[in-house]
């Protein structure tokens, strides 16, 4: 009993000391990690077979437009590329080229052929998802499209800015784009400046003056197709249009009064407008680490909230990390992470150790054509 009585106040001892040591935390203090939209994949699809067809347009792309892929900004490239493609021919409401690959249009120009708004739309789209950036065709209407007669759509591209992380509208019949505040804007943001009163405010560019398009006459022309705004879409080989409600709000079955179906209908701009090329960063404790926390905790004698609270020095988690990434990019190849001051290369996964202070985590998605997607950043405290 006497052994007892003397080793007893030494446990409560000890444990009371462990309970007045502090120990370091891992505190997440900044983060704009992502939760990952990847309906992209059912709107671009790029395959194999189409792979080589792609390249040969490409090549002659670059080659015909002097356009250089190492141009001061993403947008620039965007605006040369539709530029040189809105000037490879004039445009013919009545000529359709749908039987056509984008490269075939190209030759066909060459030798006097004039195509629609459909086919500039569909060459630039080509060129720059051949080029390693994202893009799609979209379809405006009139919101009296399905019996308005004709000359009720038109057709036009939006492509996915990295440096702006949005959509951006592209007009290459008239070789156009429109800006607010300086930013490139696209089909929904115009839709709203209209609603909300300050559509005179936005700006339209053009980098060919021998089109002679003026602002209100651009204007006026693209906001009689505000009222549907349409992207085809795949899904587990069933293919539709799905179509975002703005100033149009009947559903419809036919378009000049022809049949057109397989369309579904959304209010919710965010049906169409995800953000993309995006990375999600995953953040998980290393085998190891769960094993000793484990084996730490299994040694303590714990019969309380006190002697839980007590015992945690013994136990918090140390900082050894595994990161694990995922992406919502066409064409994905890896992963550039920056790690404090460290860059690496990285297929899927990562282990870190944090340093005292304040950690910096940056990851970025690359696809195989070198674009750069839109970089993550989590800072992490250990202190």
């Amino acid at each position: 009993m006497k052994r007892l009585f003397i080793l007893l106040p030494l446990i409560v001892s000890y444990q009371f000391l462990l309970g007045q040591q502090s120990f370091k935390k891992i505190e997440i203090v900044e983060s704009d990690n992502p939760i990952l939209n990847k309906r992209i994949y059912n709107t671009v699809s790029v395959s194999p077979e189409k792979s080589e067809e792609y390249m040969k347009l490409k090549d002659y792309a670059m080659m015909e437009s002097n356009v250089t892929a190492n141009i001061s900004t993403e947008s620039a490239f965007f605006f040369d590329m539709m530029n040189w493609v809105s000037n490879q021919w004039e445009h013919n409401g009545w000529k359709t080229g749908d039987s056509l690959s984008s490269y075939e249009i190209l030759q066909n120009a060459k030798n006097g052929e004039k195509y629609r708004c459909v086919e500039y739309a569909r060459v630039l789209n080509d060129v720059l998802l051949a080029c390693g950036h994202t893009s799609r065709v979209v379809s405006l209407k009139n919101s009296n499209s399905a019996y308005g007669g004709a000359e009720m759509g038109h057709v036009a591209v939006e492509a996915w800015s990295n440096e702006l992380k949005k959509w951006i509208f592209l007009d290459p019949q008239f070789n156009v784009y429109l800006t607010y505040n300086g930013i490139a804007l696209n089909i929904y943001e115009i839709f709203k400046a209209r609603e909300g009163g300050y559509l005179q405010e936005v700006k339209v560019r053009s980098g060919n003056a021998t089109k002679n398009i003026s602002k209100d006459g651009y204007l006026d022309f693209l906001t009689n197709y505000l009222g549907y705004i349409s992207i085809r879409q795949t899904d587990d080989s069933l293919q539709y249009e799905l179509a975002l409600m703005l100033e149009g709000k009947n559903e419809y079955l036919t378009f000049q009064s022809l049949p057109w179906g397989k369309t579904v209908f959304t209010d919710n701009y965010k049906e169409l407008y995800y953000n993309i090329n995006q990375t999600m960063i995953i953040i998980d404790f290393t085998k190891e680490e769960y094993e000793r926390t484990s084996n730490e905790l299994k040694k303590c004698v714990i019969k309380s909230v006190e002697d839980f609270n007590n015992n945690m020095p013994l136990f918090a988690a140390k900082p050894k990390l595994t990161l694990s990434f995922d992406n919502n990019m066409i064409d994905f190849e890896k992963y550039e992470v920056t790690f404090n001051e460290q860059t690496l290369t990285v297929k899927n996964k990562l282990d870190i150790v944090l340093e005292t202070g304040v950690n910096s985590i940056t990851a970025t998605c690359i696809n195989k054509s070198g674009v750069r997607g839109v970089p993550t950043n989590i800072r992490i405290k250990y202190e």
